[in-house]
């Protein structure tokens, strides 16, 4: 029933920016969120682009170091290159 449930914070990657909101809404394209309970869209943070890296795969980001890449967003690490391949910084 109505009331029974509690008041629970929104999942990661949603907002919610309203008093008595029902739901939650999801971060714009290519961005997310590595905490729960956002409050608003400006919460959410931009996915790192492919070439960089963070601890949670969101900005601030760091540049792949030389000798390694990441060609996906979001992502936590760099690969290095195999043998026969290259990488410059970035």
């Amino acid at each position: 029933g109505q009331g029974l449930e509690p008041c629970a914070p929104c999942p990661f990657n949603t907002y919610s920016d309203a008093v008595g909101s029902t739901q939650c809404a999801a971060c714009p394209f290519r961005t997310g969120s590595s905490r729960m309970g956002l409050e608003a869209e400006a919460d959410c943070r931009a996915f790192c682009a492919p070439g960089s890296y963070s601890a949670d795969g969101l900005e601030p980001c760091t540049p792949c170091p030389a000798g390694e890449a990441q060609p996906d967003y979001r992502s936590t690490s760099c690969v290095q290159c195999d043998a026969g391949r290259s990488a410059p910084q970035g």
